[in-house]
């Protein structure tokens, strides 16, 4: 028979979450090991050419070739990331008195050209509780590179009660 005592909780008597796990001193590892922890560092450093390659970008090796290929930033394009989107740059700070009464809003922002097509949009939850200070940084992409400048764009800015899902208002921005 085994027997549990309980105990009550308390920061004495509970382990860390998670366990630490403790690496081997550099004083017990035999030579040869030294020696490969070293190797293995030099082979992970990159060299200067390969850090610059995709600008902004992340380099990724593709395929049994390892070809070089680039993962771009939304706000940069090209094959090496090398060119920059146009975009909109907001930024917005909502002010509780204007919500006081609700919990939660859904805040929806579009880019639209004036053909009525949405070329990029964020969504976003604004608490008031939590969020009467924040200040929410918003780009917007155009669709086409560069921008069309034959046509006009604007903002539209929706607002929803996401707990009744109710439209509360909009705004746009020229």
């Amino acid at each position: 028979m085994h027997l549990t005592q309980k105990v009550p909780f308390s920061h004495e008597s509970s382990r860390p979450f998670p366990m630490k796990q403790s690496l081997p001193l550099i004083k017990k590892l035999k030579p040869y090991q030294v020696k490969e922890i070293e190797e293995s560092k030099n082979d992970n450093e990159l060299d200067m050419q390969q850090v610059w390659l995709c600008n902004r970008g992340i380099l990724i090796y593709v395929g049994q070739n390892e070809s070089e290929q680039c993962l771009c930033p939304p706000n940069y394009y090209g094959d090496r990331c090398q060119y920059q989107n146009q975009r909109v740059s907001l930024t917005l700070q909502l002010r509780n008195e204007n919500f006081e009464k609700l919990n939660v809003i859904g805040i929806i922002v579009t880019l639209v050209d004036d053909t009525g097509f949405i070329h990029s949009y964020e969504q976003f939850t604004y608490i008031p509780v939590r969020d009467c200070n924040t200040k929410f940084n918003i780009y917007l992409l155009y669709q086409d590179r560069p921008k069309n400048i034959t046509k006009n764009y604007t903002i539209h800015i929706d607002a929803y009660d996401k707990i009744d899902l109710l439209y509360l208002t909009s705004w746009t921005l020229p």
